[in-house]
């Protein structure tokens, strides 16, 4: 794989030129396949994130053994082109390696867009206020048994941001005992933190 780019062991440099409206085309179909509806929110958010993360994909195509350093530059176009560069000579890459590293480029996207559905999805829940010092309400989705918890931003230590975290796994009774639960801060930090997985959504 990616053969081209191991004709020497050192000292190759790949240049690589991503277009922002490939990257637009990218996530239409990656949140299809995904069976997710598209819409141009979601898309302007993923697209935001990405954008940010520049470091991330570059690290991810020298990984993939392309080259040993990566730079990525984000364009207007519609494609991606790239050159790479040994002892002071510049190779355009052919469609073969624009191919790969157009699938490259589509599996850095794919967790943004992942990200970008649930915190949607978190949008969609029915938010219950809880009588808190540093959480704002509870929401729960029976189905997934997720329970979400949305935290002020006074909250303590690694919830400071007014963060959102889904807990997985948790009984709809479990549920049922924090809403009813005297502090909901203790009930977190009690019976959610250390017995369930979790993520944090935002």
């Amino acid at each position: 794989m990616h053969n081209s780019f191991h004709r020497v062991a050192a000292d190759i440099n790949l240049y690589v030129y991503v277009g922002t409206g490939f990257i637009q085309e990218a996530i239409v179909d990656l949140v299809s396949a995904k069976g997710e509806t598209y819409n141009e929110s979601l898309a302007d958010q993923v697209l935001e994130e990405a954008l940010m993360y520049r470091d991330v994909l570059e690290s991810q195509i020298v990984q993939e053994g392309w080259a040993d350093a990566a730079a990525i530059e984000f364009t207007q176009s519609y494609d991606i082109s790239g050159t790479i560069e040994y002892e002071g000579e510049d190779t355009p890459l052919d469609g073969g390696e624009i191919a790969e590293l157009e699938q490259i480029v589509e599996d850095w996207l794919s967790p943004f867009i992942d990200e970008a559905i649930d915190v949607a999805g978190v949008e969609e829940l029915i938010w219950i206020p809880v009588d808190s010092s540093n959480v704002k309400a509870f929401a729960y989705d029976q189905d997934n048994r997720f329970f979400y918890v949305e935290f002020l931003p006074s909250g303590r230590g690694a919830f400071s941001e007014g963060s959102v975290y889904v807990y997985h796994g948790v009984e709809p009774e479990v549920y049922s005992q924090a809403l009813q639960a005297p502090s909901a801060g203790k009930f977190v930090w009690q019976f959610l933190r250390d017995r369930y997985d979790y993520d944090r959504l935002s």
